[in-house]
């Protein structure tokens, strides 16, 4: 993704991409949208997000994005849609914040009423063989506000517990939230941070993260000479 529109453009442009990025009109020249734009993708699930199939292209400043009709739908299904921008020579960020999960019912309508999910967590080892998780969240035009998230993992076994969170963080509008677990055993550890409303639903997690818990202290240094420069 570092360079898409150059790959884009080989060949005049001819490709799915290629068509909606305007590559193919003009003989697979990317400099038709030199200001850059923003570009439309989807999956099942974050993870599965399809960062190789443009869904649609808008302006680069576009505050709303409308899926196209032509984007084939089935009832029942959930998606995610992620919006990231580019510059005019195709180099596109890698964020998954601007992304939204939306829900059909048997009748392919939309589920509405939920509270937005969290989509990226952060992990990392702190002192005493802890791991420190750190995620952000955005309340914008969400059907439900959330009143907290339930923090799972996977004690170290691979599979994580979702009959019993390991903790639960207050939700009290700040941007940003951080949960610091016990000590810990070494071995590869993962986490996921869950959205819950005022009804106690949950939202199906999307923010994942593994870390890595070392026991060992690094080695020690040991000074063998001192010379004055």
């Amino acid at each position: 993704m570092e360079c898409l529109w150059y790959r884009e453009a080989l060949f005049n442009g001819f490709g799915g991409n290629g068509f909606k990025l305007g590559t193919v009109l003009t003989g697979g020249w990317f400099w038709v949208r030199v200001e850059g734009c923003s570009l439309l993708y989807r999956g099942g699930a974050v993870a599965d997000i399809d960062f190789n199939n443009i869904l649609a292209v808008y302006e680069l400043g576009a505050e709303e994005v409308e899926v196209p009709d032509y984007i084939d739908y089935w009832g029942g299904d959930r998606y995610v849609y992620n919006v990231r921008r580019a510059d005019g020579s195709g180099r596109c960020d890698w964020s998954l914040k601007a992304s939204v999960v939306v829900e059909l019912d048997s009748f392919s309508r939309l589920v509405e009423g939920r509270c937005n999910s969290v989509f990226e967590i952060c992990a990392d080892q702190v002192s005493g063989c802890r791991v420190e998780l750190m995620w952000s969240y955005f309340s914008w035009q969400q059907g439900a506000g959330p009143i907290s998230f339930r923090i799972y993992g996977d004690n170290g076994t691979g599979q994580i517990d979702y009959q019993q969170s390991i903790s639960e963080v207050s939700y009290d509008g700040r941007r940003f939230y951080n949960y610091c677990t016990d000590g810990l055993d070494g071995g590869r550890y993962q986490f996921e941070v869950r959205a819950v409303n005022s009804d106690m639903m949950e939202n199906d997690g999307f923010a994942r993260a593994q870390v890595q818990v070392r026991t060992e202290e690094p080695a020690c240094l040991e000074i063998i000479g001192v010379e004055q420069l």
